[in-house]
């Protein structure tokens, strides 16, 4: 790969900003607790970015340009929530959302499959990790100190550069390896990491290695995808889809629609029935049987997805059983939904008996995902051109982001403390575990009843998050939910 395209001066300028970009990030994060930081820097990205690739992306409404929508509110939400789950997820799904999306940005690349994509992005990481020393190593070629220095010699450089970026993580698990299979060695190592714990005392060390990574990554990212002159990678040919003939997917799609009919029979009879169809069954409560049976059922529901998806993909179109299998998935389709609201009333059941969490929570979201997946089959069945894959990941991102935003620590303990009012039942450490964003809810339970010994518990906890948050924190850390906690703790406790 060359850079016939980009002129030294272009070169330069994109390591300076990506120089800068690395100061910016060192600034915002480096030894601070996240916070507005995120989404800062989030900017500081799409800036660069733009700077990059002006010449090359023009708006038009795509995939694309909708993934702004999601990555910008993920990135918002480090610094208005503070739930530990939610943020250690985006924390680990926008670099990959960001990656995607400015590749597809520039590439202008159709994608329609799972495995196409799988193709596509193995092809370009490839093309990175083979090409990004070089990018950075162009800048060395292009200041005016490497003019003296003959290209051959250059060619040495940058190939002895390259070996010693490649060695390193082989040299990790090697001396990883060799360290756990001697002891003496393993002591030898130990010592030379102590040996070199003084550059941790040297001033501004740990800032120059923080700019120096930042940068050669987004220097090399940024050169290689976005500027460099890169053949054009090309959608894979999907080919024929068709293999497997009708009559095998309606065998099989009539056998388990046999079966989720006879089940969807006896929700009806008896978990939307009631309590008093139960009550028939000797030695079985309402309870007992409706908070039976959710995870199986979750995992029946994504097995059915799985089964349109592979008979869209496989099935040949031969006109003679089309419309019976058209029909038969339709069904398949209207069972799934009767399924997911059993595991959705089940899971509501549950959470009455033995309260709300994350995880619960999370739950009747997945549910919800899944309802509106198979919506979205449903009208693929009707309509054949709709490309499926985007249809599921921009509902999933939707979904997602949408999570985010409900402040899901606020409604588990409301939920838990109006539970708690009716029932008595209240799980008082799992409580004091939610972040901030629970914090002006759990002020109502300590205002319940000052005799009752969860209000005076709860009582002590808010206390005690006071002294907390009473230490003062850089305002690259500031957090809209930890702010109004302290806000709201000041006024109770004045």
């Amino acid at each position: 790969m060359g850079y016939t395209n980009i002129t030294a001066r272009e070169i330069r300028l994109l390591a300076v900003l990506a120089l800068i970009a690395g100061g910016v990030f060192d600034y915002l994060f480096n030894g601070k607790l996240i916070g507005v930081s995120y989404p800062l820097f989030a900017v500081v990205f799409y800036c660069l970015f733009w700077i990059a690739s002006r010449r090359q992306v023009a708006f038009q409404l795509d995939f694309g340009w909708f993934l702004f929508i999601p990555i910008l509110l993920l990135a918002i939400a480090f610094a208005i929530h503070s739930n530990p789950v939610l943020l250690a997820l985006n924390f680990v799904l926008i670099p990959p959302l960001l990656l995607l999306q400015t590749t597809l940005l520039v590439y202008r690349y159709e994608w329609s499959s799972v495995r196409s994509v799988v193709r596509f992005l193995g092809r370009l990481l490839r093309q990175i990790f083979d090409n990004a020393p070089k990018a950075f190593l162009e800048v060395i070629s292009l200041a005016k100190v490497a003019d003296r220095v003959a290209p051959e010699k250059r060619k040495t450089l940058k190939n002895i550069f390259i070996g010693l970026i490649l060695s390193v993580p082989l040299l990790v698990i090697v001396i990883a390896l060799l360290a756990e299979a001697d002891t003496v060695f393993q002591s030898l190592i130990v010592n030379a990491l102590k040996s070199l714990e003084f550059i941790g005392t040297i001033p501004f060390a740990e800032h120059v290695a923080v700019i120096g990574i930042t940068t050669v990554l987004l220097f090399g990212y940024l050169a290689i995808v976005l500027k460099a002159q890169v053949e054009g990678v090309s959608a894979p040919i999907e080919g024929d889809t068709g293999g497997w003939d009708t009559t095998i997917i309606a065998t099989v799609l009539v056998m388990v629609n046999a079966v989720y009919i006879l089940f969807c029979v006896i929700q009806f009879r008896y978990l939307f029935g009631g309590e008093e169809m139960i009550r028939a069954i000797p030695d079985y409560t309402y309870a007992e049987y409706a908070r039976r049976g959710f995870s199986e059922l979750i995992v029946v529901t994504v097995i059915n997805l799985s089964i349109l998806l592979i008979g869209l993909r496989v099935t040949k179109n031969d006109g003679k059983l089309d419309r019976l299998v058209f029909m038969l998935r339709c069904l398949l389709v209207l069972c799934t939904v009767i399924i997911l609201y059993s595991a959705h009333l089940r899971l509501k059941l549950y959470e009455e008996a033995y309260g709300y969490t994350y995880a619960r929570i999370f739950a009747h979201t997945f549910i919800c995902l899944l309802f509106i997946l198979f919506l979205l089959m449903l009208y693929k069945l009707w309509r054949r051109k709709l490309p499926l894959l985007k249809a599921f990941a921009i509902a999933a991102l939707l979904v997602y982001t949408g999570l985010n935003y409900v402040n899901v620590d606020a409604m588990i303990a409301r939920k838990n403390i109006d539970r708690y009012f009716r029932t008595d039942k209240i799980d008082l450490d799992y409580l004091q575990e939610l972040s901030y964003d629970a914090i002006p809810e759990l002020t109502h339970l300590r205002t319940a009843d000052n005799e009752d010994m969860a209000a005076k518990t709860i009582a002590a906890f808010l206390h005690d998050k006071q002294s907390e948050l009473h230490s003062e924190s850089p305002w690259q850390s500031y957090n809209f939910s930890k702010a109004k906690a302290k806000r709201i703790l000041s006024e109770i406790h004045q």
